[in-house]
């Protein structure tokens, strides 16, 4: 099949997919609004769309700092070209970021009237407490009234789901990702746990909170190391990057936390692998693929609940969901400290449900069914 993927920016969620579409032999495209500075290009190398002369003139005089996100809500394309650029590859489906929110997908509704199938992916759960009535008719004539299919990553966000309501015309498929090569070796003799955080260097990922909780497990646990791991291109993620490393430096905690920061992502898989335990402590997070890389690179995860990706972790089986306080994360971290042998049980654990809830060849098949569905 021919498919072609508009989204803000070629986000690293979506590198097993396109990895595995590519293996099976489907042509592919990527359209994106912009590039971020940790994207792996090594499979595909994503078109940028040209934006209108009305859209720049307005970042130039209003919107100066601009983060991609708020981007796509705004961001009108040169329409003779947008269209120039999807009838030259001629796609069979279009899979659309962002379902019919962003811009970019207001301009795509001619294609309703065409061969070409329109697929929405959003991060919105699948499973709700409620929604409003409006947004279930709006929801529910597009995905029926004009075969719209619709999927999501996102089960749920909410621990009791006996409650919830299932919004049928919505697939769940959660992200898969191609499992690792990796021997669990006990590290209870060694009786040292490397920690590992990656984030960006934004207030939500409470890497500021991380440290202080460090600070303080410091004083009574010695048998145990810190690397985060962030990406800045901004002037303002650079200024938390300083902060943070300013107050690292100020604990003189330089020997137990590495600060590191835009490295590229081909090379984090060297870096999973150098540690135990990965730490997700961010709030408002949509929809993390960071923990599931750890997992297939076979380490435990402590997360926080309010992620739409945190039922991908088993609570006390491969790892623990957690609210996203100081003595939360710092009872779960010392867990680990105190029971060494207890990671290498989650450890493995992670690399079982990569495997099996995360099987990429299952999730592949379920991919097609979802494209290729009248």
């Amino acid at each position: 099949m021919r498919i072609l993927f508009i989204a803000p920016r070629f986000h690293t969620n979506q590198a097993s997919l396109v990895n595995k579409l590519l293996e099976e032999g489907h042509q592919l495209d990527f359209f994106v609004l912009g590039k971020g500075n940790s994207e792996d290009y090594t499979a595909i190398k994503p078109k940028v769309i040209p934006i209108s002369i009305i859209t720049r003139k307005y970042i130039q005089y209003f919107k100066k700092k601009l983060d991609i996100v708020e981007f796509q809500q705004f961001a009108i394309p040169k329409l003779f070209q947008y269209y120039a650029m999807i009838r030259k590859f001629h796609p069979d489906v279009i899979v659309i970021r962002g379902g019919p929110e962003p811009v970019y997908a207001w301009f795509l509704f001619p294609f309703l009237f065409s061969k070409t199938k329109l697929v929405y992916y959003t991060q919105t759960p699948k499973l709700v407490v409620k929604g409003s009535l409006l947004r279930k008719t709006y929801d529910y004539l597009l995905s029926n009234r004009y075969k719209i299919k619709w999927y999501t990553p996102v089960l749920h966000t909410s621990n009791n789901t006996e409650k919830l309501t299932d919004l049928t015309y919505m697939e769940y498929l959660p992200f898969f990702i191609y499992p690792k090569t990796v021997e669990i070796i006990d590290n209870s003799a060694n009786n040292t746990v490397h920690f590992l955080c990656v984030a960006k260097y934004e207030p939500r990922k409470n890497l500021s909170m991380l440290i202080d909780v460090v600070i303080k497990l410091h004083q009574k646990h010695k048998n145990f190391r810190l690397t985060i791991i962030g990406s800045t291109g901004t002037d303002k993620r650079e200024g938390i990057y300083k902060n943070i490393k300013s107050k690292i430096d100020g604990n003189k905690l330089q020997n137990f936390i590495k600060l590191l920061k835009n490295i590229p992502h081909p090379k984090m898989e060297e870096y999973y692998q150098k540690h135990h335990v990965f730490l997700m402590p961010s709030i408002q997070e949509p929809a993390s693929v960071s923990q599931l890389e750890a997992m297939a690179n076979g380490l435990a995860v402590i997360c926080s609940i309010d992620n739409g990706t945190a039922h991908y972790i088993k609570d006390k089986k491969n790892g623990f969901l957690i609210e996203a306080t100081p003595k939360k994360l710092e009872q779960a971290m010392e867990k680990y400290l105190l029971q060494p042998s207890l990671i290498m049980k989650h450890r493995q654990a992670s690399l079982d449900l990569v495997k099996t809830d995360f099987c990429i060849d299952k999730n592949y098949d379920k991919f097609l069914e979802i494209i290729q569905s009248p």
